[in-house]
């Protein structure tokens, strides 16, 4: 996982402001509690901090494609997922834009290009620009005990979290997974935009006879094949 940039921040909280130093035991406390396989953070320091949109893009591009440590290059993801496009913090829209960037179409022998390419979504996205606004076209299911489990580790981001009735409160977070999963039928969902799958079918694959066979025992498809879709 990459975190992009940190810093001492003004803010609306109660005390008015959190320290860099916090909001990296922050992210090394959520990250031991979700059992990620390691993150690194590119930028820190008030010059990057909240001026992301000011830092040339192919800066940006390059650290997450091959930066030190943690990269598309290094970690080679299968599933690569970043912030949405119509986020209304300048710094999560960059680094939106710059992820997008890094997952261009490219041969195998260039570089590395996830299978999956995601925008996942927070409770603060709903206030936006039309232009930027997206309906989520992927679904993820959820337990009670996975929804109760991301609300907690938001928890953990304590300099971060806000009142009852503000986007950056547990329980909104909660309530948005309900919604998504109201939306196709469950109780919990995540909800994304999905902006490019690979699937792999071996070559002598037909859809049209897997569509005659489809009472059939479910096979194994190898990976001999590429067949690439893409969602604006």
């Amino acid at each position: 996982m990459i975190y992009l940039t940190v810093a001492d921040t003004k803010d609306f909280s109660g005390r008015g402001n959190s320290t860099t130093k916090e909001r990296i035991e922050e992210i090394a406390t959520v990250s031991e509690y979700l059992e990620v396989d390691g993150w690194r953070l590119a930028y820190q320091g008030e010059s990057y901090h909240l001026n992301m949109d000011q830092i040339p893009q192919h800066q940006i591009i390059d650290e997450i494609e091959k930066g030190d440590g943690i990269s598309l290059e290094s970690s080679r993801p299968e599933i690569f997922a970043f912030p949405s496009f119509g986020d209304y913090n300048q710094d999560h829209r960059a680094a939106a834009e710059a992820c997008f960037a890094a997952c261009r179409p490219a041969t195998a022998q260039e570089k590395h290009i996830p299978s999956i390419v995601l925008s996942y979504e927070a409770p603060m996205n709903s206030w936006n620009h039309p232009h930027t606004a997206s309906s989520p076209n992927l679904y993820i299911s959820m337990t009670a005990t996975q929804a109760e489990k991301k609300a907690h580790a938001m928890n953990l981001y304590a300099s971060q979290v806000r009142s009852l009735g503000h986007p950056r409160h547990s329980e909104t977070l909660k309530a948005l997974a309900q919604l998504r999963g109201a939306e196709i039928g469950l109780p919990f969902a995540e909800a994304y935009k999905l902006h490019r799958i690979q699937v792999r079918l071996e070559a002598s694959f037909s859809p049209t006879q897997a569509i005659i066979n489809r009472r059939s025992s479910p096979r194994r498809i190898p990976s001999q094949e590429i067949v690439q879709g893409q969602s604006s």
